[in-house]
């Protein structure tokens, strides 16, 4: 494993992937801390990064969600965070490099523990890369679930490059909803777990539109992955205790 600390003024991005990526083609883990400090040189993904402030300046929508998340009693750290290796253990990360993970509003209530934070992530063969920031919700449960996926029909296809990942070992269910997608390994199991309050649930979302479960989790996708704006953040959050209490753990 190695760990790499970007305190220096400057550094070459393009150097950084080339690393990162042979690193990881030999089984090698990668991480990295501090590049929340620099800037780019240019648009492009690969340029120069330079070295600002160590203080982190709040943006307008980081303001916001630190006050919504004081009034609602939630936690709120803007602060990058070095290890998302939870967050790969879903089918939909095992493939796409996670590059950041910030902006976390998150709460451990009684009956569940959930956060809602901001990734970028990376999708597509190496210098044809897609850099995408979005907003994903998750749900951690204390018993074993169906590992699955559900998502609404033409999502991925409409945002992604699915075409690489079609080696998945899930089966599709077809008995779900007319909108929805459903794959799983288990069909027997995911047959049991789904029903009718969780198709409601899940048709009427006006905000969530894939989940994904690791089988001891649940991850929350929001309708463009793209940043969800901060009057989702009510509504992210109520389906999240919603399909919490459908579950019924």
């Amino acid at each position: 494993m190695a760990f790499l600390s970007f305190n220096a003024k400057r550094y070459n991005q393009e150097n950084f992937y080339d690393f990162k990526r042979s690193h990881a083609h030999t089984g090698g883990k990668v991480i990295i801390s501090g590049l929340d400090k620099h800037i780019s040189a240019s648009n492009h993904k690969l340029s120069l990064r330079i070295l600002t402030s160590s203080v982190h300046k709040l943006t307008s929508r980081e303001v916001k969600l630190k006050e919504m998340s004081a009034k609602n009693g939630w936690n709120f750290l803007d602060e990058p965070r070095d290890n998302f290796d939870y967050y790969q253990t879903f089918y939909f990360f095992q493939s796409r490099p996670i590059e950041n993970l910030s902006n976390r509003v998150f709460l451990q209530e009684k009956n569940i523990n959930w956060e809602i934070a901001d990734v970028t992530f990376e999708e597509g063969a190496f210098m044809l890369l897609e850099e995408f920031k979005t907003t994903l919700g998750l749900i951690k449960l204390t018993n074993r679930i169906p590992k699955f996926i559900i998502e609404k029909k033409d999502f991925t296809d409409k945002y992604l490059n699915w075409s690489g990942h079609k080696d998945i070992d899930y089966v599709v269910y077809r008995n779900f909803s007319d909108e929805y997608l459903v794959r799983g390994k288990n069909l027997d199991a995911i047959k049991s777990f789904l029903n009718g309050d969780l198709k409601n649930l899940i048709e009427n979302s006006e905000v969530i539109h894939h989940l994904e479960s690791n089988g001891e989790a649940i991850l929350l996708f929001t309708d463009n992955l793209k940043r969800a704006p901060v009057q989702d953040y009510k509504k992210i959050v109520a389906f999240a205790k919603a399909l919490k209490k459908i579950i019924g753990e």
